[in-house]
């Protein structure tokens, strides 16, 4: 009897072993699986913009290569291009210092920047409040993730410069300032597309 109970008691360690070695393995399986998910993130970011995401953007970039560059009436003067190119990855960085305060303010942190928050809910409305603000974030990450690609002088910076452009003039459309949209979009596209064929890598 008493072996009986020895055998039983056992038993049952052995299974309470198996149980934790199980429920170990599994954690771990989660665990890589985690990891692996963590870096294909990271790898996305890091090849974010090599190649466009939609068809359509390449189509507006051979639009534009082919009415700013090709056929426009004018063309920059070469040492303005390769000072635009030396600076545009500084501009970049000026504009989002420029930008964090806003897009804080936007999401309620305005208190730290001269009540701008609430100035920009209550005016702005609701809706537009919160598009303004996913927009404004949005933009400020493409803008981050062109600064690497801008110095490298890559194809990669520009492409994320040109997408920050197209959501900043859809931005203003939404907002109702449809002239502010139009300069925008055929001054800053017009100069993004002159110094284009810096970026080659």
């Amino acid at each position: 009897m008493e072996k009986e109970k020895t055998h039983a008691s056992h038993t049952e360690h052995q299974d309470a072993n198996t149980k934790v070695d199980h429920t170990m393995h599994n954690v771990k399986e989660k665990m890589e699986e985690g990891r692996e998910k963590v870096e294909e993130t990271k790898e996305k970011f890091k090849n974010f913009g090599n190649k466009h995401p939609f068809p359509f953007l390449g189509q507006l970039e051979s639009f534009g290569v082919e009415y700013l560059v090709t056929k426009a009436p004018f063309q920059l003067p070469v040492g303005l291009k390769d000072f635009m190119v030396k600076i545009a990855p500084y501009l970049v960085i000026v504009m989002i210092i420029l930008l964090v305060p806003l897009v804080l303010a936007l999401i309620g942190l305005g208190g730290y920047f001269g009540g701008w928050g609430s100035m920009n809910y209550y005016y702005a409305g609701r809706t537009m409040f919160y598009v303004t603000s996913i927009i404004s974030a949005i933009v400020l990450i493409i803008e981050a993730l062109a600064i690497t690609g801008l110095f490298a002088r890559r194809k990669q910076g520009w492409n994320l410069l040109f997408y920050a452009q197209l959501i900043s003039v859809v931005s203003t459309i939404i907002s109702g300032d449809i002239v502010s949209a139009i300069l925008s979009l055929v001054i800053g596209m017009y100069m993004l597309f002159q110094i284009r064929s810096y970026y080659t890598k």
